[in-house]
């Protein structure tokens, strides 16, 4: 875990879980704040303030962020990048402004910019699902992983629970048990006349992913999904 020595947009105390190394930062975790604050409005990029990270400067990623509304939040992507080794840089999209907070969802990773040099495949893998509670159809899934790391894309053809109290869960065969993490997906289309797209949570603990979301009883819903980066949790393993 990391601790932010500051920021510049009126947020509270900032922890990450992070990985680090000389090639790649990867965040997970989680930002909220009020967006009436003055730091927050009179600021056009948002700045993290850390201890020195691994990297000096690195090339854009993206992270989710989205609003308070009700029962689903809404929102988008934004870029995301490391200014020098202590800055850590989000975009500022003012859609949400009138809500009572917004919230930042770190799942990605940062590499360095303007370096060039041979990158070594990884192997790609399907999902396999198992123990499906509700309604799952998956449509385009791969994932990767390495001893510390694991990239995970996930989209769904149709998702549904079984009644309105359960959550849609199920297992995946081949994910390790270190995996502990908390995220954002992203349904498929935009509610007119708001901007951006309805965002509901998931959990990924070892094998089963849960989706935190209790509007999926009367229909099902398609062409949703998530991109993640998840740091693995040695602790679980050991």
């Amino acid at each position: 875990m990391i601790t932010a020595t500051g920021n510049n947009f009126g947020a509270g105390e900032i922890v990450l879980k992070d990985y680090q190394r000389d090639h790649i930062i990867i965040f997970n975790g989680e930002v909220s704040f009020d967006p009436s604050n003055e730091a927050y409005r009179s600021v056009d990029v948002l700045e993290i303030y850390f201890p020195d990270l691994s990297l000096n400067k690195s090339s854009i990623s993206g992270i989710l962020m989205h609003g308070s509304a009700s029962p689903r939040p809404r929102g988008t992507c934004i870029k995301t990048w490391i200014k020098d080794c202590n800055t850590v840089c989000v975009e500022k999209v003012t859609a949400w402004d009138d809500e009572e907070q917004i919230t930042l969802c770190f799942a990605c990773a940062y590499v360095p910019k303007g370096q060039h040099q041979t990158f070594e495949p990884m192997e790609w893998m399907k999902v396999y699902e198992m123990n499906k509670v509700g309604t799952v159809n998956t449509a385009q899934t791969y994932w990767t992983m390495c001893d510390d790391w694991a990239w995970i894309t996930l989209t769904f053809n149709s998702l549904k629970q079984p009644d309105e109290d359960t959550y849609v869960s199920f297992d995946v065969r081949d994910f390790p048990e270190d995996l502990d993490f908390s995220g954002t997906m992203l349904f498929n289309e935009a509610i007119s006349p708001s901007v951006g797209t309805e965002m509901a949570k998931f959990t990924i603990k070892g094998k089963t992913v849960t989706i935190l979301d209790k509007n999926m009883h009367r229909y099902s819903e398609q062409s949703c999904g998530f991109v993640v980066f998840i740091i693995r949790d040695k602790n679980i393993a050991e």
